[in-house]
């Protein structure tokens, strides 16, 4: 059979456009690991060899992983960047922290090449392999899916639509995140205890609540069970909540897990904001996301829950 020159040039046309919009997001499963609470892990490649990384949305830079592994994984050319990094609790490494491009990145089928890559110690007990950190999960526009344990990592818009429009008809209740720059985070703005708070959306851990925030909402916490170890060395009592408390977002009221309780800004090494409007209460951690069956959406700074079973709409 013979085509005409217009009939065919019109069948490649429509052939390319159908292929341009079809879905094609790279999902990859997440693996659960208590380290310092339960968080989630993804397998890796950097440059071609294979680690097990943390999805850690705290975390400022793009990728990270130890000096050992950097050796491994044949990244060259490191710059060194002063003091940072731990390998226990209070005890900083004498490697200090060095950046480098890392050429390629594998997470599943989804591959990204020259990513800048931080490279500093972690306490290894358990084994740490590294960390995905915001800026991957921003720059690939990842949804960390707690509800499927997976992430999903699309192609192009039609995936990300594609996804959005199935939460969304699911029932999901989706709240803006806001993306604070200078801290590299992003936020909600829940009620907790009846308070109006601003927690991180963190990936990672429990939740956690500042103690300052903890004592002004009168959410009880107990004796110290034991020392936060923050990444510059910085220690102190580290406590968790002994009587229920209440989280409430769009004017629901959300499962509350048992919290953590410490100085956030102790921890990070930070000063602490003059004015409680500027300062952050807590983190949303991997327990929330997980007992809401949350969904991260990085490309659009959504976070996704699924309703209360029971109605328990904040009055």
């Amino acid at each position: 059979m013979r085509f005409g020159s217009s009939v065919l040039a019109a069948f490649i046309a429509s052939s390319l456009s159908a292929g341009s919009v079809e879905a094609k997001t790279h999902y990859v499963p997440i693996t659960y690991r208590v380290t310092s609470g339960v968080r989630p892990y993804v397998p890796v490649k950097l440059n071609g060899k294979p680690f097990l990384l943390m999805v850690h949305a705290n975390a400022g830079f793009t990728v990270m992983t130890t000096h050992a592994n950097a050796k491994t994984a044949g990244i060259v050319k490191l710059e060194h960047k002063g003091d940072y990094g731990i390998t226990g609790t209070g005890v900083r490494s004498t490697l200090g922290r060095d950046t480098a491009i890392l050429d390629r990145f594998d997470v599943g089928s989804f591959v990204m090449r020259e990513l800048p890559i931080s490279i500093f110690e972690i306490p290894q007990n358990p084994p740490i392999n590294g960390m995905a950190g915001i800026g991957w999960l921003k720059r690939a526009k990842v949804i960390v899916d707690y509800d499927r344990a997976r992430l999903a990592i699309p192609s192009n818009e039609a995936d990300a639509v594609r996804e959005r429009k199935r939460l969304q008809a699911a029932g999901f209740i989706a709240l803006p995140m806001r993306w604070d720059p200078q801290t590299k985070r992003y936020s909600v703005f829940p009620k907790v205890n009846g308070v109006a708070a601003r927690f991180t959306v963190s990936t990672v851990g429990e939740v956690v609540i500042d103690a300052r925030f903890a004592e002004a909402a009168e959410i009880t916490v107990g004796e110290s069970t034991g020392t936060f170890g923050g990444p510059t060395g910085t220690t102190g009592d580290l406590r968790k909540t002994n009587s229920p408390y209440t989280i409430e977002l769009a004017g629901k009221r959300f499962a509350a897990p048992v919290a953590i309780s410490y100085d956030i800004y102790a921890y990070d090494a930070e000063e602490r904001p003059t004015t409680v409007a500027a300062q952050t209460n807590g983190e949303l951690g991997c327990d929330f996301m997980r007992a809401n069956h949350a969904v991260i959406d990085f490309g659009s700074g959504t976070l996704y829950l699924k309703p209360p079973a029971s109605d328990q709409t904040a009055r």
